[in-house]
């Protein structure tokens, strides 16, 4: 069954975000010498850009890919990495360098080629596998560039996808696809935003098929859903963590019931949770 915290505002789910990337990128170091991350645009780059200078990592090795990316130059406002770049890079130990960006002044086709080319090159492999994807989710249940009643969401073949017809502007993207999503080791979905909490429900609790809920995960039985959501206009914030740490799953692995199982990390407006059940 699915763990669920709630926590009384944003700063607490950014405190428990940077907390798990701090513990997921150091087992990664210790483990294999190098922490391999994938991240998003929208509300994970404020949480990110406020919460990442605070963790204590060996940031040299850090390898920083995207789960998606607009067709773009890196100046524009639409430009995942140049937002990176500008608000997140100044703050932290990390080098431009370690980011892996897309080519300029090319098609979404050719963008999302030569993006799966450096991937293999960083990965040293044609098996993606990162360490850590933090992912958001739109109010039509999108994640990555992965819309609802897309083709692209069948695709099993490409590892990294060119989307031209995105139904959010700019419509020229390149995309993860589910193959190395569902490849990676821990995948974490931060979502805030009243709008939102509908759509939460309905992939959490009644298991709707869209594209944030294609992600692997262990759902939590029938009828047992995420909790009562905020319908009084405060946000909701979820967290939601897909596998557990490889030092805990080792722990674990004499009981198979608590492996691979989401941490579900939920926050409301503060009048909605009498603060002795902030945590439960």
């Amino acid at each position: 069954m699915s763990t669920i915290i709630k926590v009384a505002n944003e700063q607490e789910i950014i405190k428990k975000l940077s907390s798990y990337i701090e513990k997921i990128s150091n087992d990664a170091i210790l483990n294999r010498g190098k922490f391999f991350v994938g991240l998003s645009g929208g509300s994970v780059v404020k949480y990110l850009c406020e919460g990442l200078p605070q963790v204590d990592t060996a940031w040299d090795k850090w390898i920083v890919a995207f789960c998606d990316e607009r067709v773009v130059p890196e100046d524009s406002e639409d430009s995942t990495f140049g937002t990176y770049n500008k608000q997140l890079i100044p703050k932290i130990g990390l080098d431009r360098k370690q980011f892996v960006v897309i080519k300029q002044g090319i098609s979404a086709s050719e963008a999302a080629k030569d993006y799966t080319e450096k991937l293999a090159k960083v990965f040293e492999s044609d098996d993606f596998k990162f360490d850590l994807l933090l992912l958001g989710m739109g109010p039509d249940g999108h994640t990555c560039s992965l819309f609802p009643n897309h083709p692209l969401l069948k695709e099993t073949f490409l590892k990294v996808a060119p989307i031209t017809d995105s139904p959010k502007p700019p419509q020229e993207r390149i995309t993860l696809t589910y193959p190395v999503i569902n490849n990676a080791r821990n995948c974490i979905f931060a979502i805030s935003g009243a709008g939102k909490a509908d759509m939460v429900k309905r992939i959490l609790k009644d298991k709707e098929d869209l594209p944030a809920g294609k992600v692997n995960y262990s759902p939590k039985k029938p009828g047992k859903g995420p909790g009562r959501t905020n319908r009084r206009g405060g946000s909701e914030y979820v967290l939601r963590m897909s596998k557990l740490p490889e030092r805990k799953q080792k722990r674990l692995r004499h009981n198979r019931r608590h492996t691979n199982k989401p941490l579900i990390l939920r926050a409301v407006s503060a009048a909605m949770v009498p603060k002795r059940n902030s945590y439960s």
